[in-house]
């Protein structure tokens, strides 16, 4: 799961970042239309994060991840080939389409384990993506550099990142369909949930077939029983009462706990707080160091390699520390960094500002991801959480659509630094709403693992 994450946001994280230079350099689309692009792209994940990531059952998630992958690999190719205006169309949207799928399929694959455990490994989810997010530019770089900055050479060069996250995604959904299969036809039956056998004083008592007394068994059966098919066991806040089966968790948002949905408005604005400028960073970011500060294909790459190394060392220390206990501290840090980063790409020009504003904002892309997914997933019962996370990254997504539209009328009409600067009126807002909802709705502690005994979470 960490190869085909590390692989695949790599490859995604390379076309996201190249796509706009292909628009605008090999087709001469105006900025405008390159907002465009980044607008269908976005509106194409929003509608793949909600009707397909956020409705898939546990048993085709590996399916819809090989299918997202793919469509990366599809993306790259239209890229990488000279298909003209309508294959960037194509590319951007496959990209999109894809991108939704991925993203939160993989979140509620980490994340449906125990809830005390959901944020650490949510974390290390966090810092395989910016591992993956650290090498796509850096290699990308690279790349560019030996076949002196011809885009579409590079695609070709890089295509062995979507072929192989896309295998390996076919292969992860091939042998779990084999194993179901296998435990379907003639496999041994488990025997994690058989009654428990009597010793000692116990031991051979039995019915008139040979069975455990009935009446031992229910005395001694466990509290808690933990289920063959690999599912969630029921926690004490599901089960009425010893060998209950577990109330499902209420799903409609009127039957929601207010924790769980001031939970899940805190992890939306986190996300889209940090989203804008990061989707405008992404479609804008090269074309503001290219034709502001003059820089080269190769040097933008590099910026971008260096923004993602800062972004894997805050997540290397959220993962050491998770779960974060001071998130509201963390998040305020993260909303601070977010303007301060913006603020010194708009006001600031050359090519080393624009390496200081990619640094400032690489800290709170590395918080702000670790966090709401944390926030999210403990506070989230296992069997809602898939739904949950569509939400979250369709919302978050919606920035796609409207930032790329906004930004390229922007950048047309005031210019690409201005265009940033005006970043900061969103970004504020976001912040300040956020603050609101913290001071009003203070987070609760993260769960902490059992000191002694066994106890399950949803």
């Amino acid at each position: 799961m960490i190869a085909t994450t590390v692989l695949g946001r790599s490859g995604q994280n390379v076309a996201q970042t190249t796509y706009p230079l292909v628009g605008k350099e090999l087709l001469g689309l105006p900025g405008g239309i390159i907002g465009m692009l980044a607008a269908a792209a976005g509106v194409a994940s929003i509608l793949s994060s909600v009707l397909l990531a956020g409705r898939a059952a546990e048993r085709t998630r590996l399916v819809l991840l090989t299918v997202g992958q793919s469509l990366g690999l599809v993306a790259f190719v239209l890229f990488a080939l000279p298909t003209g205006v309508l294959g960037i169309w194509l590319g951007a949207i496959a990209l999109g389409i894809g991108g939704g799928i991925v993203f939160p399929t993989l979140m509620t694959v980490v994340g449906t384990g125990r809830r005390d455990e959901r944020a650490k490994a949510l974390s290390v989810f966090a810092l395989a993506l910016s591992a993956s997010l650290v090498a796509g530019p850096l290699v990308e770089a690279a790349t560019l550099h030996l076949l002196h900055n011809s885009l579409r050479d590079a695609f070709v060069a890089l295509l062995p990142l979507p072929v192989a996250s896309t295998v390996i995604s076919g292969y992860l959904a091939l042998d779990r369909s084999r194993a179901a299969r296998r435990n379907a036809t003639g496999a041994p039956p488990s025997t994690v949930n058989a009654p428990m056998q009597p010793t000692g004083p116990f031991a051979g008592v039995t019915n008139r077939r040979g069975i455990p007394d009935p009446a031992w068994t229910r005395e001694f059966r466990p509290v808690v029983e933990i289920p063959s098919d690999g599912s969630q066991p029921p926690g004490p806040d599901e089960a009425a009462r010893p060998g209950s089966r577990a109330r499902p968790a209420p799903s409609r948002p009127s039957e929601r706990s207010r924790a769980e949905r001031s939970a899940f408005w805190v992890a939306v604005l986190t996300m889209v707080m940090y989203q804008a400028p990061f989707v405008a960073l992404v479609a804008f970011g090269g074309l503001l160091a290219r034709y502001s500060d003059h820089a080269s294909a190769t040097v933008i790459e590099l910026a971008f390699g260096f923004f993602f190394t800062l972004s894997f060392g805050v997540r290397w220390m959220v993962s050491r520390h998770a779960p974060v206990v001071r998130k509201a501290l963390a998040l305020t840090v993260a909303a601070t960094a977010t303007v301060a980063g913006i603020a010194v790409l708009s006001a600031v020009p050359g090519i080393v500002a624009f390496f200081v504003g990619m640094a400032i904002l690489g800290v709170p892309h590395g918080l702000t991801f670790p966090l709401s997914s944390s926030i999210l997933a403990e506070a989230t019962p296992a069997n809602d959480l898939a739904r949950a996370n569509g939400r979250l990254i369709a919302f978050s997504n919606v920035m796609t659509v409207v930032v790329p539209f906004a930004c390229g009328w922007l950048a047309e009409n005031v210019g690409y630094r201005m265009m940033f600067l005006l970043l900061e009126i969103p970004v504020g807002g976001f912040a300040l709403v956020l603050y609101v909802l913290l001071s009003r709705s203070p987070l609760p502690p993260p769960p902490s693992a059992p000191t002694t005994g066994v106890e399950y979470h949803p």
